[in-house]
């Protein structure tokens, strides 16, 4: 965060947000409403004035809020409690779906459709509507906008609200609870989520033993990917010299159905790729590519079966486990390994503070707590990077973190120097 006594005036940020705004509205060519969402299909090169442009409102409206009285920057937060509950009541009565995604229907019909009543409906609505979710086009009526018919016509968007519901939530206000009962723990049963669940399971065992949640947490990962995947796929076919490595062998460690693999496969022709996973899943592979691209099972935790590769690749692992146990996975490679070959490991990192606008930071530090509270992991810096490598074993030698610019999905590598 800046120094809290150096924050930009008021006119000075709006006429930033001016300026920003001219440059979203022409690059898009239509201004955004709330019935229109045209910046989907904002270009890429125009995200960080968009970031930028949202860092400034976010900036201006917590310095026009003050910090004290019941919406300032310090009680204001309190009150959000109650947008986490609209969207409990919307998913659990699953009240977009039931609104006619053309047209708009009474409060009355609306409760008969969904099995509530029509007075509390209408109360939670009208809350709903406070952060553009519905709208009203007469009085006793709602209709649908972006946000409310998105809800509507995506199942993996809506069940991705109710695995924040049922996980996310719970865990989060367990969390002090956790800190005080287990201090610093590296386990990955001894979290707030286990406290929240009254369970011993690790997070993902947890969802195995509950199909229904499982099915949430998997929408989750589905809306995600809509576009952390395709960037986690750009960034290491693209931000990573792959040429240095000519004909060499990459070792897909814990690649799941291999679509980095694939994908990389595509670009370089004379490389081969073995993906390791506990389960095989070779849907994704086409014949085009089965005499360089094959699957075998693994357990990432145990020794490393497959020696002198060229790149032993880890994308999206680590930040999945305490540190204790990403160094254990980290561990188990090094009997595989051979003088120079390279250890990468693909993550979503930290920004040092001050390299990213405050509102940016935000979401990076929010996700860290969120890994922290499902399973006692984080999110890494490239300094805790280089500590893992090391913790790991001394002759695995940082040598950069590599990336598209602009992203901070970041390839930290690793190369062996016995």
């Amino acid at each position: 965060m800046e120094n809290p006594s150096k924050s930009p005036t008021l006119v000075e940020l709006a006429e930033r947000i001016l300026k920003d705004a001219k440059i979203i509205e022409g690059a898009v060519g239509k201004s955004p409403t709330f019935q229109e969402d045209t910046l989907k299909d904002l270009p890429q090169e125009f995200e960080s004035t968009r970031k930028a442009l949202v860092d400034s409102i976010e900036t201006i409206g917590a310095l026009v809020q003050g910090s004290d009285g019941l919406t300032g920057r310090i009680y204001g937060p309190l009150y959000k409690g109650s947008d986490l509950t609209v969207l409990e009541v919307l998913y659990h009565f699953r009240i977009p779906q039931a609104v006619p995604l053309e047209g708009s229907i009474s409060y009355g019909e609306l409760a008969e459709k969904c099995n509530a009543d029509a007075v509390q409906l209408m109360r939670v609505l009208h809350l709903a509507m406070t952060n553009h979710l519905f709208w009203e086009p007469k009085k006793g009526f709602i209709a649908h906008t972006a946000d409310s018919r998105l809800l509507a016509t995506d199942e993996a968007a809506f069940n991705s609200v109710g695995m924040s519901i049922s996980e996310n939530q719970p865990a989060l206000h367990s969390l002090a609870k956790a800190m005080k009962r287990w201090p610093g723990s590296q386990e990955p049963n001894q979290t707030a989520h286990a406290l929240a669940n009254e369970t011993e399971l690790p997070f993902y065992k947890f969802l195995q033993s509950h199909p229904e949640r499982l099915k949430l947490f998997n929408a989750r990962m589905k809306t995600l990917a809509k576009g952390s995947g395709s960037e986690n796929i750009r960034n290491i076919v693209q931000g990573y010299p792959w040429q240095l490595i000519e004909k060499g062998t990459v070792v897909d460690v814990g690649g799941a159905g291999g679509h980095l693999s694939i994908a990389l496969a595509k670009k370089y022709p004379e490389m081969k790729f073995i993906v390791e996973d506990l389960a095989i899943d070779k849907s994704q592979l086409t014949s085009d590519l089965e005499d360089r691209v094959s699957f075998i099972q693994h357990d990432f935790f145990k020794p490393q079966p497959v020696k002198d590769a060229d790149v032993y690749l880890l994308s999206l692992i680590l930040h999945n486990w305490p540190d204790k146990y990403s160094v254990e996975i980290l561990r188990a490679l090094v009997p595989a390994l051979k003088p120079g070959a390279r250890v990468l490991v693909s993550e979503r990192l930290i920004p040092e503070p001050g390299e990213v606008p405050n509102s940016e930071m935000k979401e990076f530090y929010t996700s860290d707590i969120v890994m922290m509270t499902l399973m006692n992991a984080k999110s890494h810096t490239i300094e805790d990077m280089k500590e893992l490598f090391g913790r790991a074993d001394g002759r695995l030698k940082f040598t950069k973190a590599y990336g598209v610019e602009g992203s901070w999905r970041k390839i930290c590598e690793a190369v062996w120097t016995p």
